[in-house]
């Protein structure tokens, strides 16, 4: 048998494709490569989050606590009153009774017995106990958002406020008082303020 037997056919020539279909190819390639850069840029656009630690960690004086950064998404007051209908359904939206009580919830006599989380969170009070309770109410709806529970939890939320209730300071480990826009020693965090709100990273 001769070599010419055993060679292999030569590829056919490609077809000719129609001018209108070779046209429109181009222009859709051309298209999608103008529009690359913009699909990318959205695509590769970085959540924004907040790095937090645990409360005993949020102070250069504690050397051997849970020293760990983690990346929080939570929300400020001002967020969660500009997002009412996202709450989680732990807690409920609206006006005097027609919301989750505050009192009820975190206790004590600091409002009005009806006043509703949303109350609280449109208060004016930017310091002191109404000011905290502020940071209270949306450090608990991040917490059930899951949006905190890395250096949080609903207790821990609920034992600052009881602590500042009374003695009026919360100690995140032996020897730190966070009061409620201060701490002690003075570059222990700057309080209990401070702290919730170094979990946020939503203002609106």
């Amino acid at each position: 048998m001769s070599d010419s037997q055993h060679s292999q056919p030569q590829d056919a020539a490609p077809l000719a494709q129609p001018a209108s279909l070779a046209s429109g190819r181009r222009r859709l390639l051309k298209g999608g490569l103008a529009a690359s850069p913009i699909l990318l840029s959205v695509a590769s656009r970085p959540t924004l989050a907040a790095s937090c630690t645990h409360p005993s960690a949020f102070t250069s004086l504690n050397v051997s606590g849970n020293n760990k950064v983690f990346a929080c998404t939570g929300g400020s007051p001002e967020y969660w009153l500009l997002h009412l209908a996202s709450w989680p359904s732990a807690y409920k939206a609206g006006k005097g009774g027609s919301g989750t009580p505050f009192n009820a919830t975190f206790g004590g006599a600091v409002f009005q017995q009806n006043a509703s989380f949303q109350d609280v969170l449109e208060g004016t009070a930017r310091m002191g106990q109404q000011g905290l309770a502020r940071h209270i109410v949306a450090s608990a709806l991040n917490v059930a958002a899951g949006l905190t529970t890395q250096v949080l939890s609903l207790a821990t939320v609920k034992s600052m406020w009881t602590a500042a209730l009374s003695p009026g300071y919360y100690e995140p480990f032996a020897g730190v008082k966070w009061y409620c826009d201060s701490s002690q020693p003075t570059n222990a965090g700057g309080g209990m303020s401070a702290y919730l709100q170094s979990t946020y990273s939503q203002s609106a």
